[in-house]
């Protein structure tokens, strides 16, 4: 009995393993910084910037870290509002938008890096030593011969890290950064919103917004 069980635990913790490899995980904040000097809470209305390849990826990212900004009674609007194809990378640009936007800080977020891993797993074998799995010689040893030969399987995890920076409007010094990670994430409003929420509840933390 004890041999049967240590298999069973052994090949459901093979199982798990693999759910576990080949699913997307969640979000979660991997550090995060702000600058000492810097005390009480922003002030004003925030502009949201993301920074992607992705068009449709960096306005839903917006939209959605705003939407969660605003559920907390913070005044922010995304970039995407002024400019469709995003801000320009220069300070005459970012300033033009800050004002037309009226914000006094901007949050910035963009993929500051991916990992990917590949892990194999040999192919599954018996479960239970029971002496109806072994047989006969005639019946075991076709039956282990086709079970070495299984194809093996090979799982790939992406992991995405995201980093977002909160400036003062006024001088452009970085009041608050950090980072978050997901494991193959899937492009999907939950994921957006657990995301975005995440940074909210940092800045929260810090005491940066209500």
């Amino acid at each position: 009995m004890k041999m049967k069980t240590g298999l069973f635990f052994t090949t459901m913790t093979y199982f798990l393993t693999l759910l576990l490899f080949g699913c997307g995980g969640g979000n979660k904040m991997t550090g995060s910084w702000k600058d000492p000097s810097f005390t009480g809470s922003i002030r004003g209305r925030v502009l949201v910037v993301g920074v992607a390849r992705n068009e449709t990826n960096r306005r839903i990212f917006e939209d959605s870290l705003v939407a969660n900004l605003k559920a907390d009674g913070v005044d922010a609007v995304a970039g995407h509002t002024f400019n469709e194809n995003g801000v320009e990378p220069s300070e005459a640009a970012i300033r033009a938008v800050m004002k037309q936007a009226g914000a006094a800080s901007v949050l910035v977020t963009h993929v500051a890096g991916t990992d990917e891993k590949s892990q194999y797993f040999p192919a599954i074998g018996a479960t239970f030593i029971d002496p109806g799995y072994y047989g006969g010689l005639y019946s075991y040893y076709p039956r282990v011969y086709n079970y070495v030969y299984m194809p093996a399987q090979t799982f790939n995890q992406e992991t995405v890290t995201l980093e977002t920076g909160l400036y003062d409007g006024s001088d452009g010094k970085l009041i608050w950064i950090g980072r978050t990670n997901a494991v193959n994430p899937e492009m999907t409003m939950k994921y957006y919103t657990g995301l975005t929420r995440l940074f909210v509840r940092a800045l929260q933390k810090n005491n940066l917004i209500p």
